[in-house]
């Protein structure tokens, strides 16, 4: 026992030693201060280029020529941003798919592209459309409204999704909710 207590002992001091503290004092002119102003590296985010702030189609804060950044925010349309090329490519292989049938492969294709561009509401209107064709009618509903999230500036493919929206709830057998959604159509057909 005494022997253990003395094992315990040594092997706590060992440890405790091994544990010590560092009691140098630091030399506050040696100790790195943050720097004043950190460098620049590539393009501000705050001031796209012409081209860019054309194309952007979403919510950007320029700086005026003093450096401000002024209050209001400056809105561009996003239907003249041009879409990457492999989602357009995507879109081609996806619509392809769904002329010849291929629906399982055309929904395959279009959540590629979405994984890609996730805030494309044309995809999600497409992805939509498979999900009609291929019965399942509650998602269908589902991914056009939230196409129509996605689709502000769009009246056609709103109108397009409010179709989608009103033949699954037609399906579904709500005929009342499904006239409501063919009137939400027709307003975005003016």
């Amino acid at each position: 026992m005494k022997k253990h207590f003395i094992l315990i002992l040594a092997i706590s001091l060992v440890f405790s030693a091994c544990s010590s503290l560092d009691t140098k004092k630091e030399d506050p002119e040696i100790m790195e201060k943050p720097p004043e102003q950190l460098p620049r590296i590539g393009r501000d985010p705050l001031t796209p280029s012409s081209e860019q702030a054309s194309e952007t189609g979403k919510t950007t804060r320029q700086r005026t020529t003093s450096g401000e950044i002024p209050d209001v925010a400056v809105r561009t349309d996003p239907r003249s941003e041009r879409k990457p090329l492999i989602i357009a490519r995507l879109t081609d292989q996806a619509k392809s798919q769904i002329r010849q049938g291929q629906l399982e492969h055309a929904f395959v294709t279009t959540e590629r592209a979405l994984r890609i561009d996730s805030r494309d509401p044309s995809l999600w209107s497409m992805l939509a459309e498979i999900q009609l064709k291929r019965g399942n009618i509650h998602q269908a509903e589902q991914l056009a409204r939230k196409s129509n999230l996605f689709a502000e500036w769009d009246r056609r493919l709103r109108s397009k999704n409010w179709r989608i929206i009103a033949e699954a709830l037609k399906r579904k057998g709500a005929t009342s909710e499904s006239e409501d959604a063919l009137r939400r159509a027709e307003e975005f057909d003016d």
